[in-house]
């Protein structure tokens, strides 16, 4: 009788436990997202400060690691809308201008809206009054 009773308090235990994960789990997956605070900072601005990676990078991770950023195909459902007229002047025609059209292919690095779109992770260091942006492409920064 005993071994009956515990036997029963464990398989209450685990179906119990397994009601518990299937609830958080369709909780989690409701659609409904997570309302999050805009981390601030001292001053009240937005603190942007962190780790940023555009909608093209994938980074493996395992034991084939490279440390080498994937892309990924580019997908416009991962891009915030354009404003008017932007759309045209990002897919604009090429000018045959090397320093216009591609500046990384002489070494120099490109410009921020080129930069976040990339398969590259940038950091992003806020202070007052200044935005340093270190990117891991080429190992170039601004200020």
């Amino acid at each position: 009788m005993r071994h009956r009773l515990e036997v029963s308090f464990v398989a209450l235990a685990v179906i119990l436990a397994i009601s518990g994960f299937v609830l958080t789990t369709a909780a989690t997956q409701s659609g409904v997202a997570e309302r999050k605070t805009i981390p601030r900072t001292a001053d009240g601005k937005p603190d942007f400060t962190g780790v940023w990676a555009g909608p093209g990078f994938t980074h493996r991770v395992g034991p084939n690691d490279t440390d080498t950023p994937a892309v990924t195909p580019y997908d416009l459902k991962k891009m915030a809308p354009f404003k008017p007229g932007g759309e045209a002047l990002m897919n604009r025609p090429l000018t045959g201008d090397v320093l216009k059209d591609d500046p990384t292919a002489v070494c120099l690095p490109n410009g921020l809206p080129p930069q976040i779109v990339s398969p590259y992770a940038q950091q992003w260091i806020q202070t007052p009054g200044r935005m340093v942006v270190l990117y891991e492409y080429m190992h170039f920064f601004r200020v």
